[in-house]
């Protein structure tokens, strides 16, 4: 068996699991793990499910459904599919250099982001103490009788009011800073440098799932395969279009690129 390292850390392979938990938006359902692609494509003819059929126990072809009448389109080998799958998947891929340079943006973006947030709570929490300090002490008024009780509720109620409001400002900046929104995007950035490899390494179900967090919808026609990718990756094949031209790698136009990064 092959012992070799993991391309990925489990970790952040099982966070990426959670996007593949969607549902298929095909009716036909695929029950063997072993025929990867069947149903995840619709005839580029007739619109019908293309689905998988083992022959003479070991090849395995795909073909359209024809619920919908005879259909011309022929009988096509998994081996063809999965390498234009395969073709698919690395289209995604960004150039090394703009990853590296997009990835140090997020990181700073990231720990900008975080250094705001914790300044933006320590002076929420600081203006937490001074009504708490304000409320002990006309507590102490009221009991020795400096100030009425109608005077301290009327105060007091309000000032608990704006002590509620300060609590939940600052959950909602612990909130931001603990999902790491910009910290994920670095990851995501990471991770789909690798999948190309990732794909031609794993197992039948296991290329489904990692298509099915890629891929929305395909067809195929005449032997060739058409893919609608999800969002963000339908924005990285059009990144990887425009980048081609070396010029925009070694001078990427700092302003613009940090504003779609950051969206």
């Amino acid at each position: 068996m092959d012992n070799h390292e993991p391309i990925i850390s489990r970790e952040l392979w099982d966070k990426v699991q959670s996007v593949l938990d969607r549902k298929c938006s095909y009716r036909y359902r695929v029950i063997k793990h072993d025929l990867p692609f069947s149903g995840m494509i619709r005839c580029g003819h007739c619109g019908c499910a293309v689905i998988g059929e083992i022959k003479k126990k070991k090849y395995i072809y795909y073909h359209c459904t024809g619920q919908r009448g005879k259909c011309p389109e022929k009988y096509a080998r998994q081996e063809l599919i999965e390498d234009q799958f395969c073709v698919a998947v690395s289209k995604i891929v960004l150039p090394e250099p703009f990853v590296g340079w997009a990835s140090n943006v997020l990181r700073q973006a990231s720990a900008d982001d975080a250094c705001v947030r914790q300044e933006a709570i320590d002076r929420l929490t600081a203006d937490s103490r001074r009504i708490l300090t304000r409320l002990d002490t006309m507590y102490l008024d009221k009991v020795e009788c400096r100030i009425s009780t109608e005077m301290y509720d009327r105060h007091a109620g309000q000032w608990k009011l704006e002590l509620d409001r300060l609590e939940r400002a600052i959950e909602q900046h612990q909130a931001g800073t603990n999902k790491s929104y910009l910290l994920e995007a670095t990851q995501l950035l990471e991770l789909v440098q690798m999948l190309p490899r990732l794909f031609k390494r794993q197992l039948p179900h296991e290329k489904r799932e990692l298509l099915k967090f890629v891929v929305s919808n395909s067809t195929w026609k005449e032997g060739k395969l058409t893919v609608i990718y999800r969002q963000p990756f339908d924005l990285f094949t059009t990144w990887r279009v425009n980048m081609q031209n070396e010029s925009t790698l070694k001078q990427p136009k700092n302003g613009r690129n940090e504003k779609w990064l950051l969206r």
